[in-house]
């Protein structure tokens, strides 16, 4: 990872509670930090000035900044001036909550996580998704200075390496370890569903739950949405006689199941992400010739076994 500058001047858009602690905890670290609401910024000139930070527009908070936190609810992104944040850092610190946000099907689709969706919209900015996965109390209570055993992490994923070590610098000043999850990509990861949401944890178990997200729920429901390599790979048995191969429950993974099918060849392939419903079918032997080929048969992500 190369080396960027430090951030001294922060600006934050989104005067609420994750917006607020972020202020303290920046400005407890000695940076200078602008803080803006939506519209007029005297309503909360009382409560920013007390902590140290200054009451600002959010024209003042991009202008005049080094990086712009957006810590706005999601679903107001469209309304961010992609036009006035052309050129800036801008740390994406917004999860999707349907209560807040609404039902929104573009902001849960598996196969974009919700920081692709703001760089799509700030299409001139440079987006790092970084200080969303904790919780507002636990970054207000748990920062510690470099070394300390106690010292908590925050993921970062972002595709610009020197946009990433600047994140990353920030990150360590507030008090946290930054750890890498990979590109922008990498953000969902971090969003609610994930093991890595809300995990106030140290470096070590954080980069554990990063690299086990292939392997959870959420993560096949993600490769699978997404149709990466192992969807792609799946082959084609529809000349296959059922009842010249075996099959096999590997498990659930809460609604979902695993199969392993033993082909003629004596090839092992292993299926994930299979429903419940399905699976349960497949196992039902008045069932399983008529769900074999049409539910399996190049839908859902597999990898061989043997």
């Amino acid at each position: 990872m190369e080396t960027g500058h430090r951030i001294e001047t922060l600006g934050i858009l989104g005067a609420g509670r994750l917006g607020m602690t972020l202020a303290q905890l920046a400005v407890s670290a000695g940076l200078r930090v602008l803080i803006a609401r939506s519209g007029d910024p005297t309503p909360i000139s009382r409560r920013v000035r007390a902590i140290g930070a200054t009451p600002a527009t959010s024209a003042e908070v991009i202008d005049q900044t080094d990086a712009v936190v957006l810590a706005l609810p999601l679903g107001r992104y469209r309304s961010l001036p992609a036009d006035a944040l052309d050129g800036s850092l801008v740390i994406d610190a917004m999860n999707y909550w349907w209560a807040s946000d609404g039902v929104r099907d573009d902001l849960s689709d598996p196969r974009t996580s919700t920081s692709e969706l703001v760089q799509s919209h700030l299409s001139g900015a440079r987006v790092v998704k970084a200080l969303s996965h904790m919780g507002y109390q636990d970054l207000e209570d748990e920062s510690r200075p470099a070394g300390d055993p106690d010292r908590k992490a925050i993921a970062i994923a972002g595709d610009e390496p020197r946009d990433v070590a600047v994140v990353a610098a920030l990150v360590d000043d507030l008090g946290f370890d930054p750890v890498f999850a990979g590109p922008l990509a990498a953000g969902i990861a971090m969003e609610p569903g994930a093991e890595a949401f809300g995990a106030d944890v140290d470096a070590a178990s954080l980069r554990g739950m990063l690299d086990g997200f292939a392997d959870s729920q959420r993560g096949i429901v993600v490769a699978r949405a997404r149709g990466d390599a192992a969807a792609a790979a799946t082959p084609r048995i529809e000349r296959v006689p059922v009842k010249s191969s075996a099959l096999r429950s590997v498990g659930y993974r809460a609604d979902l199941a695993v199969l392993e099918i033993e082909f003629v060849s004596g090839d092992v392939y292993r299926y994930h992400a299979v429903p419940a419903s399905v699976h349960d079918a497949l196992m039902d032997a008045e069932s399983h010739g008529r769900f074999f080929l049409d539910r399996i048969r190049d839908v859902y992500p597999t990898t061989r076994v043997s």
